[in-house]
């Protein structure tokens, strides 16, 4: 079946012969540095990588943002507004933003065509809403070029271009990574130890709060849930005792227990018929037991006597 991609987006592929990872993102960087400059959604399928290439394009001079699961819910709506409000211009992003997001974004770059079809046409449903144009620029390494024939074949409607970035131009985004490399790592650690800072910020604080407060701390009463340890030594002290099991009979067949069952209830009626029958010469005769040992052995023997006679026929016509 045609997946649902509208005439107005136009889908772009780039084709990667290398799978390495600085050859993608200076591809991305040339992207966003030479045609698309505003308004630009890109999906990367890790939050390391997205936050790693936030930090390359703000060293580039992008006005970039990102939205992704690591951020608090204060912070990506803080992005959200900056993007939508046109104080960004790109914001990189991870399937977190891929629905549920209705504003207007002209293009959208993949730093990798994903392996799902419904992925691929919830990220590129971003752009071209609401009656607008857009554009989406896909990357696609070696391993997911029959996805990419796939996407193309079916979706007829929606147009498909190749395009290409010169080889110079790569390796000059690409010697300019490389020169960066030095300044991200230092991002980073700085990025750690402030928040190393903030959480011994906390901790400290937390401890001035307790010193502070100690004893409002410790005369609160103690936290009961719905049923306090009374109610649950009441309700186990009320509660019947569980009848066991006899032992055994978890190992055994269906047919099987239910032939104990039956003799243990035909014994029972026999011991209550003793019990309550009057003091006299004739008894009532027990309840047959058709479970018990004797009638097997009378149904044996009637079988056997049969057999017999029907021999002892056979020798008598053989002797006339």
């Amino acid at each position: 079946e045609n997946i649902a991609i509208p005439k107005r987006i136009t889908q772009e592929f780039i084709r990667l012969q290398s799978e390495s990872s600085i050859r993608r993102e200076a591809t991305v960087l040339a992207l966003l540095t030479r045609t698309f400059t505003k308004g630009v959604l890109v999906f990367i399928e890790t939050k390391v990588l997205a936050h790693r290439m936030r930090i390359l394009l703000g060293l580039c001079g992008i006005s970039v943002g990102e939205l992704h699961g690591n951020l608090t819910q204060t912070e990506r709506m803080e992005n959200l507004a900056r993007f939508e409000g046109g104080k960004i211009n790109v914001l990189i992003c991870t399937d977190l933003a891929a629905r549920g997001l209705d504003f207007l974004v002209k293009t959208v770059i993949n730093f990798e065509i994903p392996n799902d079809l419904a992925t691929y046409v919830h990220r590129i449903g971003r752009t071209g809403r609401a009656g607008r144009k857009g554009t989406s620029c896909s990357l696609v390494s070696e391993g997911r070029r029959q996805q990419m024939k796939k996407v193309i074949s079916l979706s007829p409607k929606s147009p498909a271009v190749t395009r290409t970035i010169p080889p110079d131009v790569v390796q000059h985004f690409m010697k300019k990574i490389e020169d960066l490399e030095d300044s991200v790592k230092t991002v980073l650690q700085a990025e750690y130890v402030a928040k190393m800072d903030a959480r011994a910020q906390m901790e400290i604080q937390r401890a001035q709060n307790i010193l502070q407060h100690s004893e409002d701390i410790y005369n609160r009463p103690k936290k009961e849930w719905i049923r306090t340890n009374k109610n649950k030594v009441d309700a186990n002290s009320n509660e019947e005792p569980k009848r066991k099991q006899d032992p055994g009979l978890h190992r055994m067949s269906r047919k099987k227990r239910r032939r104990m069952e039956a003799k243990a209830y035909f014994k029972a009626a026999n011991e209550d018929n003793a019990e309550n029958a009057p003091k006299s010469k004739e008894k009532n005769a027990p309840i047959a037991d058709v479970f018990s040992d004797d009638v097997k052995a009378k149904k044996k023997k009637s079988k056997t006597t049969k057999s017999e006679r029907s021999t002892d026929f056979e020798e008598k016509v053989s002797t006339l």
